[in-house]
């Protein structure tokens, strides 16, 4: 399968699963666009990946935080959310209980 050029979305991706599904995609030539709730993290481990990767700080167990990341605006045209979820390129929900 042909990656190349895809959209991924990661949550948890400041550590762990969800970081090494980021190094993975992005070495398979897709763009990846990193969620985590730790913004520290997201700096660290995620923003230095590259040009190829956009970082949000995202909640996943908070409804509202979800909601407010897929009504942001500040994506850049080709991370447009409108093109990005009706097509499904790839979703990664690394959603881990405590």
């Amino acid at each position: 399968m042909n990656l190349n050029n895809k959209v991924a979305i990661v949550t948890g991706a400041g550590s762990g699963l969800g970081l090494a599904t980021c190094k993975a995609l992005l070495a398979g030539g897709v763009k990846v666009l990193a969620l985590d709730v730790d913004r520290e993290r997201l700096e660290c481990e995620v923003a230095v990946l590259g040009d190829q990767v956009r970082t949000q700080v995202v909640d996943v167990s908070d409804d509202d935080s979800v909601k407010a990341f897929i009504l942001r605006s500040t994506v850049p045209a080709y991370w447009d959310p409108a093109r990005l979820f009706p097509r499904g390129n790839y979703f990664h929900w690394n959603f881990g209980t405590a």
